[in-house]
């Protein structure tokens, strides 16, 4: 998404093909102010004035753009993951450097990078704090919410040794 920063006598003018996040504002203007941020809650941005200012390489490794209960979509270097995982579910891998417009799915062809980047993705889900309206309405996810609401539940394994209790079927 295109940005334009101004900022006469500080910011020389550049074009600057770095992938960076809206989430980087905030600690790269603090920074400017002279402040920092609480080591105990830090930020989900980086400080990203070398980038801007100076035409560096991004801070960022990957940048995660969605996570969700149901789908996500994370960015590293030309590549571009979304996963969907309402039924029937799909993931897509883009090159974005040979298809901007994102028209031509390659999961099939570059497996060892649909892996990192789904493995990247599940660990940013991981550190998601539960949404407080799931947590006040939990009755809303009905049999699946363990799955949801459980962060120790494995989809693949489930709970060990244990059957599923279903509701007895409505005559």
């Amino acid at each position: 998404m295109p940005a334009i920063y101004n900022w006469p006598g500080k910011i020389k003018p550049i074009v600057v093909n770095e992938p960076i996040h809206h989430v980087d504002l905030m600690p790269t203007l603090l920074m400017l102010a002279g402040g920092h941020g609480n080591p105990e809650k830090p930020f989900d941005g980086k400080d990203i004035w070398g980038t801007v200012a100076e035409g560096k390489p991004s801070p960022h490794d990957d940048i995660l753009i969605n996570v969700e209960l149901f789908r996500g979509a994370l960015r590293k270097g030309k590549w571009k993951l979304v996963k969907i995982a309402l039924l029937p579910g799909k993931t897509e891998l883009f090159d974005l450097e040979a298809d901007p417009a994102e028209k031509n799915n390659v999961a099939q062809k570059h497996p060892e990078v649909l892996k990192d980047l789904e493995s990247r993705l599940i660990k940013y889900a991981a550190q998601q704090k539960m949404s407080e309206w799931l947590l006040a309405h939990q009755d809303y996810l009905g049999l699946q919410g363990q799955t949801v609401l459980d962060l120790e539940y494995n989809v693949d394994r489930g709970p060990e040794n244990e059957t599923p209790n279903l509701p007895e079927a409505k005559r």
